[in-house]
């Protein structure tokens, strides 16, 4: 599917952008380091309800992994999440302060919402 240039440049800006708490998980699911399943990120998954960017995407096991700033997903969040699933999609919501805090209980998390 071919991506609209504002969408493009958007996913290059948050690529750029990255927060500490991406910086840290990207390192830990890069390069097939958890449980040997491929991660990208930033990757951008059409939905009914538009194209939204997903934070970290295992397209083999239909994954999304979503990062919000606060304890709390937003409406934005949620809304964004609702989308993923409605398309076959399963989603993990993190808060990047959990990120920061506790990564292994983080990739603990996501690596079982990789199993089938």
């Amino acid at each position: 599917m071919p991506q609209e240039p504002a969408l493009t440049a958007e996913v290059r800006i948050l690529r750029q952008a990255a927060t500490p708490a991406e910086v840290l998980l990207w390192q830990a699911l890069r390069q097939r380091r958890l449980g040997g399943l491929k991660f990208r990120r930033c990757e951008v998954v059409a939905t009914p309800s538009g194209a939204f960017v997903a934070a970290f995407l295992c397209a083999e096991r239909r994954l999304i992994v979503d990062l919000y700033p606060a304890d709390n997903p937003g409406v934005n969040d949620l809304h964004r999440q609702a989308a993923f699933r409605a398309t076959g999609w399963r989603v993990v919501g993190l808060a990047e302060c959990g990120v920061l805090l506790d990564l292994p209980a983080v990739l603990r998390a996501v690596g079982e919402a990789c199993e089938p």
